[in-house]
């Protein structure tokens, strides 16, 4: 979508009237029909030849059928997008649960049930964001229309453009080391390596990205505010405890999740989830750090800083992945996520300077070192007790949070008789 949408939550923020608002989605509607359907023209005409230039010989139809799926995947990507904008969470949330659940069945159906292997996959997809469309797209064209206002694309335009090749380095970073282990040491420490990727990965599908379902849109609200910076330091907070806990979880656990859910040759797994949840930590609190960058328009330095994550990255995979394998790998990524996290600090708080909360990051420091250090030390029982003993050990890192206040800013149970008050209100106006 030329990273179109977070231009959008960046211009959205900054619309003063209602026919702002529709320019923006208008125009951004408008982009995402027109310009892929410009683009892949020659790719559906030549599909026959672009399939043979992929490896893909005699599955010009094949492609065919992706491309239709991620053209209908971006129209439904930008009407979900003003759904966020707007802060309408529970018809996001059905819709977004249709679209997993539907493509999850409707695989199954097709692949196990019709033996369509790959085609049943792509055909589920199709399908799906198809249905939504048909759904979603009249409505919105009635409400919002289609509209180009030149000067306001423009500008929208040179804030996401240099976010595209910043999400291909990225992307790139996230999966290049499978690449280099397949090449350099075989595909058995790439099994090993995807395994303990995928359990130390959790760290990213738990928290960062239904983190991301509201900080992308509020970050840029947030920053209209005359506290901003301190509630930039208390989101940032809230989020180094939330990967944390999951992050110390899956190490102190790692052992024994892994020797459960897979087989034996790859209980050795274990040892890179560590790596990999740190490493998602770190680059969880960069979407948090970086928001100074976002906010004042430097998009991109933010491309330029990802550059120098991926260069680190692939020259890390280069020098360890020789000499110590899977480790190695997992220990680069590590790096550039680090180095990733610093760099936007650096670079972002001469914009936006964030009121970090010192106190409790330290606290917290020291409550994971001494969680970590316990089950690290915990003597090896059996697979049912090291389970409850380090689940122990995880209970009392919680009441510790507890107790050192972490829990106050939440306000748990006035939220709580909000809420039920809010639902007897409903209840009494429903009837």
């Amino acid at each position: 979508c030329f990273q179109l949408p977070v231009a959008l939550y960046k211009f959205w923020a900054g619309a003063e009237t209602e026919e702002e608002r529709r320019e923006i989605l208008g125009g951004t509607m408008l982009l995402t029909i027109v310009l892929p359907t410009l683009l892949l023209f020659p790719v559906y005409v030549w599909a026959d030849y672009f399939s043979v230039l992929l490896g893909m010989p005699s599955h010009a139809n094949l492609l065919r059928l992706v491309l239709v799926e991620c053209q209908l995947g971006m129209i439904v990507t930008v009407v979900m997008t003003e759904m966020r904008a707007r802060d309408e969470s529970r018809r996001f949330s059905l819709w977004e649960l249709f679209q997993r659940v539907g493509i999850g069945l409707l695989s199954i159906l097709l692949v196990a049930g019709f033996g369509m292997g790959v085609w049943g996959m792509f055909i589920a997809q199709t399908a799906i964001f198809a249905v939504i469309t048909l759904w979603l797209l009249p409505p919105f064209l009635k409400q919002i229309g289609l509209c180009f206002n030149g000067p306001l694309m423009k500008q929208m335009f040179h804030y996401a453009l240099p976010l595209v090749p910043s999400a291909v380095a990225m992307a790139a970073v996230h999966s290049a080391d499978r690449f280099f282990l397949q090449h350099m040491v075989g595909l058995e420490a790439t099994g090993l390596y995807a395994i303990g990727y995928k359990f130390g990965m959790l760290v990213n599908i738990l928290v960062l990205g239904p983190f991301l379902l509201i900080w992308q849109p509020k970050r840029f609200t947030i920053a209209n505010e005359e506290d901003a910076e301190e509630k930039y330091g208390k989101i940032f907070t809230w989020l180094l405890v939330l990967s944390s806990f999951v992050a110390l979880a899956l190490t102190g656990l790692s052992r024994e999740t892994v020797q459960i859910m897979t087989a034996s040759p790859y209980w050795e797994s274990y040892t890179l989830v560590p790596l990999i949840a740190w490493s998602y930590v770190f680059f969880a609190l960069s979407t948090v750090v970086n928001v100074g960058l976002f906010v004042h328009h430097k998009t991109g330095t933010i491309s330029w800083l990802v550059f120098v994550a991926f260069v680190a990255n692939i020259l890390g995979n280069i020098v360890l992945i020789p000499r110590y394998g899977s480790h190695g790998a997992a220990v680069s990524t590590l790096i550039s996520f680090v180095l990733l996290f610093i760099l936007n600090l650096a670079y972002s708080r001469h914009l936006i300077a964030i009121s970090f909360e010192w106190r409790r990051i330290f606290q917290l420091t020291a409550l994971v070192s001494a969680a970590w250090g316990v089950m690290v030390i915990l003597p090896h029982v059996s697979l049912l007790v090291d389970i409850l003993s380090k689940l122990f050990v995880l209970l009392f890192f919680v009441f510790m949070l507890f107790f050192l206040g972490f829990f106050e800013q939440l306000r748990i149970a006035e939220r709580v008789a909000g809420a039920w008050s809010e639902v007897r209100e409903r209840i009494r106006v429903a009837d």
